[in-house]
């Protein structure tokens, strides 16, 4: 190992650690080349090409000159990432490094890492390995080099690259790096941009993109489209935010190979919080629709670098439409949740799996317990903020306020805890408070139901809460699976809706009707709208009501039935999701048929 080797690893190791270490894996220099040194003294390389040649990789006479020349092409003001392609013994790396600025991006592309091991053993490359804007894929697959770079190109607004490329190495080793040459020289040639794009929502059959992070809506999603004779593809979102690279690579071929209309999420799952996966649909001018089913403003605050005008919000509770507009969003539309029927439909003389579950009164829903808990732990909430947090809870719960933010009061500003925490801590903090707020919420309106021994489809933390044997606590149930084989054999579904939806509806609301299925609901002003209460569906206001509804409709099943075949009839008519996809498709067409 010569020191110059060791001294250029050195320098690689602090500052690129992944590509030394790519580097010390690979042991000793290829076999095939042949180092000697030219006139001037500088070492040369020498190498076998295809045929059996001997083809020189550098000039015999002035290497270092012959690599400035290369370097020299280089435009003075660079709009896009510099991308060199094969390193021979060094002399392009270092005389590219020294031409353009230090915060300019550079890609270093070897395919060959003992190729590049012999440069750090023959050349002080100092200088060049030090340079942190240097994006090192030494010995890499193909497909990970284009998706690198095409991710360099998203972030200088999909210009082309300027391509480098070693052309006597390129020549000698085709192999190895004619296809790469290839590849990169279309990239050089033309914008992302113009390959990406393509016209919007002029067909009369759409192409709809949907990031899938496997979340409730997606079959009813797809259903849907299909039912309205739409085209789909599925992009998965392997992690939260688009920082996956498998994420990046799907996008970009998708979008290339599918030419989708527009981009369809939901909750804005898979948008990142510094807004590349913004950036990136605003450049190639691809809109897209983000249906929000939870609450927005919890959301939508950690994504500020997300606005943009081919954004359309979608939200299943109209209460937060001026909350979105004020965070940013100028196209914000009510869409509300609505149901399946391939999924939710009545037994129609069909035997249920289920019927050892058959009961009068049943309520379906979360206790609320594991993910309060959860949040309490992940803040590190402290067991005397534990008054204040239910405080807070009771002053949602009970007053008008939409986000719980707005119930912050002095007392609870003044705790140490609460000046500790950041902005996003703050938000979480108006979570812990709602879904408190729902826990206590759901469980004195559920109590209500204990004269009528109740079974309770949920968590099992409902055991713990509610220890009265009167209530029958078997468990959760799949949704799409078993609730819909289940609401059938419950002569009340009963609902207690989230306290994130002061006056929205839930999903319990259609799905129970759509079996025609009787049910008895907290009364949301946004269901007025929706159904006709009093014949389509029941609602009580106060929890001294609740048993009164529960026994009259027990004592009156005729009164029941009508009462859920009318609000089958109105689900069937207005409320199923190809009744919210075809909405969605309207105002999509609307605001961004180019």
């Amino acid at each position: 190992m010569t020191s110059l080797f060791t001294k250029n690893l050195a320098v690689l190791a602090e500052h690129h650690p992944e590509a030394a270490a790519r580097v010390e894996a690979a042991g000793q220099g290829p076999a095939g080349y042949a180092v000697t040194l030219a006139a001037n003294g500088q070492p040369t390389l020498t190498v076998k090409d295809q045929h059996g040649r001997t083809v020189s990789l550098h000039s015999r006479r002035d290497p270092g000159r012959e690599a400035a020349g290369l370097a020299a092409r280089l435009p003075e003001k660079l709009k896009s990432p510099v991308v060199l392609l094969g390193l021979g013994l060094g002399y392009p790396l270092a005389a590219v490094a020294r031409k353009i600025s230090a915060d300019a991006p550079l890609v270093v592309i070897e395919p060959d890492v003992g190729l590049f091991r012999l440069a750090l053993e023959h050349l002080d490359l100092a200088a060049a390995l030090a340079r942190p804007q240097t994006h090192w894929l030494i010995g890499e697959e193909a497909a990970l080099v284009r998706e690198v770079v095409t991710r360099l190109q998203i972030r200088a607004n999909l210009e082309p690259i300027t391509l480098l490329a070693w052309r006597p190495l390129v020549r000698a080793r085709a192999k190895t790096y004619a296809g790469l040459a290839e590849s990169l020289t279309a990239m050089s040639r033309g914008t992302l941009k113009k390959r990406l794009d393509s016209p919007r929502l002029g067909r009369p059959n759409c192409r709809v993109l949907i990031l899938n992070s496997k979340y409730y809506l997606l079959p009813e999603i797809q259903h849907a489209l299909d039912a309205l004779g739409h085209e789909h593809r599925l992009i998965l979102i392997r992690d939260k935010e688009v920082s996956s690279d498998d994420l990046i690579r799907d996008l970009l071929r998708l979008t290339a190979d599918f030419q989708p209309d527009f981009l369809l999420t939901i909750n804005h799952l898979g948008f990142d919080r510094e807004g590349i996966l913004t950036r990136f649909l605003e450049t190639i001018e691809l809109p897209f629709a983000s249906w929000y089913v939870d609450s927005p403003t919890l959301i939508l605050r950690h994504y500020h670098h997300n606005l943009t005008d081919l954004g359309a919000i979608f939200l299943w509770d109209s209460d937060y439409i001026p909350d979105v507009r004020r965070i940013g969003f100028d196209r914000v539309f009510y869409l509300p949740l609505a149901t399946d029927p391939a999924q939710f439909a009545p037994l129609n003389g069909r035997p249920s799996p289920l019927d050892n579950l058959a009961c009068d009164v049943s309520f379906v829903g979360n206790s609320m317990v594991g993910p309060v808990t959860k949040k309490m732990k992940q803040l590190g909430m402290p067991a005397d903020f534990g008054p204040h947090l239910d405080r807070l809870a009771g002053a949602f719960a009970h007053g008008p306020a939409r986000s719980a933010e707005e119930v912050f009061d002095d007392q609870a500003a003044a705790d140490p805890w609460f000046k500790s925490l950041d902005e996003g801590g703050r938000i979480d903090l108006a979570a812990l408070i709602t879904w408190r707020a729902t826990q206590d919420y759901r469980l004195r309106r559920v109590e209500r139901l204990a004269g009528f021994e109740p079974t309770l489809i949920g968590d099992l933390e409902w055991r713990r809460l509610l220890p009265d044997p009167r209530f029958k606590t078997p468990g959760p149930l799949n949704y799409y699976q078993e609730l819909p084989d289940f609401y059938p054999l419950s002569r009340i579904n009963f609902n207690a809706t989230s306290l994130q939806m002061k006056t929205g509806l839930n999903q319990r609301v259609f799905d129970v009707p759509a079996c025609r299925a009787f049910l008895l609901t907290d009364h949301r002003t946004q269901i007025e709208a929706l159904y006709e209460v009093g014949r389509e569906v029941i609602t009580y206001g106060h929890p001294d009501e609740i048993p009164d509804l529960v026994r009259y409709y027990l004592d009156h099943p005729a009164a029941a039935g009508a009462v859920a075949r009318a609000g089958f009839r109105r689900t069937m008519a207005q409320h199923t999701y190809v009744h919210r996809l075809g909405r969605l498709m309207d105002v999509m067409r609307r605001e961004f048929a180019s």
